[in-house]
């Protein structure tokens, strides 16, 4: 016992020894210290630096390349016929697409490989499918199940209307990408992680290639057009004419829709809609308008406002589904606020005050139904007109915060309230 506790007195001595020690190098080498993690932030903000520009250089590069392989694909036609002699035997066995593509010297197949689908809510396999990835458009055609190597077209869908999606693995559910259609989204499965990853890779490249196809196209219509030569006149007198007409000419300011927030604006705004971020898909737009408010109407700018007011549909009839009853009730008045307060900033100021108040006159009916004749007629009388003043209060406070005063709440409350005690 005596020993051990000597060895124990030792070991103590020693830790204590060996912790002065070790707080006295401490002291000693505090600038040391100091001095060597400045170096590690500063050497990590370098390495960050470097690696920002060879993001960046990596993003110049590819872009000058698929800009190259457009310009050679364009001075070479027999490439494309030779791509789109190569396309045609494989399209031949999907029935019931000759139709939807039509051909174009431009067109030809990019990749092509047998995928799974998946129910996207249970994650239950639904059937085989083959998907085509064109130059501008994926085709994906099912499975005949009495003929081999035959399918019958299923869905097309645009490039620029497109969102890939990757999947986290989550055994046994692996090696899966999703793709974004407004409304609607599918998961397909690819055969191991190898495949999956060639398809994200090639639809994310052909999605590029298709847009940096489209910005040139833009920038050639944009180019201001050199006018006819007038013919000679000997009259001198129509020379200051012809000037004073040229003048305005010379001002008129070219759109450029090159910029590339603007090329990726429609599938950002499907992006945006398919992951419920409205604020952000209105934030788009009025973007957009503002850049465009004072400039020239050339048909490229309608080109793009066509695709711009298809989505504006779409976000509208979203919005308006969020007003629904059986959508919002339960929240309450402000549970609506999210959606009235996107269509208002989208100049559907009358739209959204209807529904908003048809939503709250629900509202209101449903919480009627819901109450019980329980002994006096006294007591019930006291819990209806409790329920329904409560809920014209919060509304009214709702539709102040939402609107600014209107005449036509008021009008609309009072015809409820004369029907309510008309009942």
């Amino acid at each position: 016992d005596r020993d051990l506790q000597e060895h124990r007195q030792r070991i103590q001595a020693l830790s204590e020894e060996t912790a002065q020690s070790l707080k006295r190098n401490v002291y000693q080498n505090y600038r040391q210290f100091i001095e060597t993690a400045r170096e590690i932030s500063y050497l990590e903000s370098e390495m960050y630096q470097l690696s920002h520009i060879l993001t960046e250089q990596k993003g110049i590069m590819e872009a000058v390349t698929q800009a190259l392989l457009l310009q050679a694909d364009r001075d070479d036609p027999a490439l494309g016929a030779r791509r789109a002699a190569a396309a045609a035997p494989l399209l031949e066995k999907v029935e019931g697409c000759r139709h939807l593509l039509p051909e174009s010297p431009g067109k030809y197949l990019v990749y092509n490989g047998d995928l799974v689908e998946y129910d996207a809510d249970h994650m239950a396999q639904i059937q085989r499918v083959h998907a085509f990835l064109m130059n501008d458009c994926l085709l994906v055609a099912t499975a005949l199940p009495n003929r081999r190597g035959a399918y019958r077209y299923d869905a097309l869908y645009p490039l620029d209307r497109l969102a890939v999606v990757n999947v986290k693995d989550n055994p046994p559910m692996k090696d899966m990408f999703k793709l974004l259609m407004f409304p609607e989204s599918r998961i397909f499965q690819a055969e191991n992680a190898k495949i999956k990853k060639e398809w994200l890779d090639v639809l994310e490249e052909t999605k590029r290639n298709q847009a940096l196809s489209e910005k040139r196209r833009l920038e050639q219509e944009a180019l201001p057009r050199p006018a006819p030569t007038p013919p000679e006149s000997t009259n001198p007198f129509e020379e200051d004419e012809d000037e004073e007409e040229e003048e305005p000419s010379a001002e008129e300011e070219v759109v450029d829709l090159s910029l590339e927030w603007v090329q990726e604006l429609p599938e950002d705004l499907d992006v945006c809609i398919a992951q419920r971020d409205f604020e952000g898909a209105v934030d788009l737009l009025d973007k957009l308008n503002e850049y465009l408010g004072d400039k020239p109407v050339s048909q490229p700018v309608k080109e793009l406002r066509a695709k711009v007011d298809e989505r504006v549909r779409q976000l509208t009839d979203v919005l308006v589904f969020e007003l629904s009853p059986d959508r919002s009730l339960r929240g309450g008045p402000r549970a609506t606020r999210r959606a009235v307060s996107q269509l208002i900033r989208l100049g559907q100021s009358t739209k959204a005050c209807e529904l908003f108040l048809k939503n709250r006159a629900a509202a209101v009916q449903t919480a009627i139904r819901q109450l019980r004749i329980e002994g006096a007629t006294l007591l019930y009388i006291h819990k209806l007109c409790h329920v329904f003043f409560t809920s014209l209060l919060e509304t009214a406070r709702e539709f102040e915060t939402d609107f600014a005063v209107s005449k036509y709440l008021i009008v609309k409350r009072a015809c409820q309230l004369q029907q309510s005690v008309s009942r």
